[in-house]
């Protein structure tokens, strides 16, 4: 066992896992407030040598005996520090400009105007059948997203695992699962966990129909306000440096490698090679091979990837006189279920005339090419082309 090295994805671990490092006593966040006590758990006799990646800024432990190296990593850790905060709301005043309160805000009104929603946290108890529908469901709005850009979800690769082992977190309340419905569909799912006072939005997806809605700052949004509900002091949004991580977080910081191994010979000679192996990664991050490479991979599998034709469309607002209804009374009216090609631009549709959907008519006036939106207040021709 001191022969090798056990390399741990401290994220994965910590989050997802069952099993912690035996090497570990406690963890400790926040001037020193315990969160996880593991010393009951060590064991007597603890003999690896220890390679810990992405281990977040707020995360500390002790080692004992074990002797520690540490090296800053070109992997930035995003999330939101909730101290102090009596709202999200609040928040937004705080981290957003006026415009992007404004766009945000917005889309809560437009979605909860045009749409029956409601939002649920499913933690501490899930029926097996709503597990199931909604595990479904976050994996089908992941393909659909992930086909949508051409590029592979590294979360399918382990859905096996995360499906297998979710339910009895959500059941023993160390993951969650958030939830927005329309009625009685899931349009946006995250699947959290929960560690101490940290609450961790692990996999999240929506419905691509609902694009225009902006769901995924509405889910930040809301799982913020239950955050500051609940007395919870971090909202950790993970690693991987996208464009609406940098615009929520209030706490960016570099995560950290620690190399942890016993004070022998041959423990110490590993520890020396492995922070050699770890440092030269990191500089090669620092002068961004890795971002190269990342691209290269990304290009291909854009190449290697089967997309759908094409679908285009443009919304024309036409005359919307009283009689307008009347004026195609012989064409087919249609229902949006049968169509789901439809629901994207209909969605759309509703964003933009800020309507109900109980409230809109369809006609089709030409199949798969032309119909008609009719609302209280407003009318519009849809046109498809493909491509």
């Amino acid at each position: 066992m001191f022969g090798r090295i056990h390399k741990i994805n401290f994220m994965t671990t910590f989050y997802k896992e069952v099993h912690k490092p035996d090497l570990l006593k406690y963890i400790t966040y926040s001037e020193g407030k315990v969160l996880c006590n593991l010393a009951e758990k060590s064991k007597s006799k603890r003999s690896l040598n220890y390679s810990l990646s992405l281990v977040p800024f707020y995360a500390e432990f002790e080692t004992g005996d074990y002797l520690c190296r540490k090296i800053s990593q070109f992997n930035w850790n995003y999330g939101i520090s909730t101290k102090g905060l009596t709202s999200a709301d609040e928040y937004l005043k705080t981290q957003f400009n006026a415009n992007g309160r404004k766009v945000i805000l917005r889309n809560i009104r437009r979605l909860e105007t045009c749409f029956n929603i409601r939002y649920e946290l499913h933690y501490g108890s899930i029926t097996d059948h709503s597990y199931t529908l909604l595990m479904n469901r976050l994996k089908s709005m992941i393909n659909s997203r992930f086909q949508e850009k051409k590029e592979r979800s590294k979360d399918i690769k382990e859905w096996d695992r995360i499906f297998e082992s979710s339910k009895t977190k959500i059941r023993n309340k160390s993951a969650s699962l958030f939830v927005i419905y329309n009625g009685e569909d899931p349009i946006e799912i995250s699947l959290n966990y929960h560690f101490g006072r940290i609450l961790f939005s692990s996999v999240s997806s929506f419905d691509t129909d609902y694009s225009k809605f902006g769901l995924g700052n509405i889910e930040i949004y809301k799982q913020l306000e239950w955050c500051i509900d609940n007395d919870y002091e971090f909202f950790e949004m993970g690693v991987g440096g996208m464009d609406y991580k940098r615009r929520w977080s209030n706490v960016i910081s570099p995560y950290n490698h620690f190399i942890i191994y016993p004070n022998t010979l041959i423990s110490k000679s590993l520890g020396v090679i492995e922070h050699t192996r770890v440092k030269f990664k990191e500089f090669l991050k620092s002068k961004k091979v890795n971002d190269f490479i990342y691209a290269l991979i990304a290009k291909f599998n854009r190449m290697t990837i089967m997309s759908k034709r094409d679908l285009r469309y443009r919304l024309k607002k036409c005359d919307s006189g009283s009689n307008i209804k009347a004026n195609y009374s012989s064409e087919k009216e249609i229902h949006l279920e049968d169509y789901h090609f439809l629901k994207r631009p209909v969605y759309d549709f509703l964003y933009l005339t800020q309507e109900h959907l109980s409230s809109i008519t369809i006609l089709e006036l030409e199949p798969e090419r032309k119909y008609l939106l009719i609302s209280e207040k407003n009318s519009y021709e849809l046109y498809f082309e493909y491509t």
